[in-house]
């Protein structure tokens, strides 16, 4: 799966290009909002830590 022609791994990967970021931001928000995980279990999901979390879905 892409988002933005970014390829899975670089989702998930700790780099911060703005492409990157903006996918990240995305699934994020999708995690929250549409699948209704907390920001918790999304945070766990996604590698990334929960107040990260809470500002990329913000």
């Amino acid at each position: 799966m892409e988002i933005f022609s970014v390829e899975k791994d670089l989702i998930y990967s700790k780099r911060r290009r703005k492409i990157q970021v903006a996918a990240r931001s995305l699934l994020c928000y999708w995690a929250v909002y549409e699948l209704s995980l907390t920001t918790t279990e999304s945070a766990k999901r996604l590698g990334v830590t929960q107040p990260a979390q809470t500002k990329l879905t913000n």
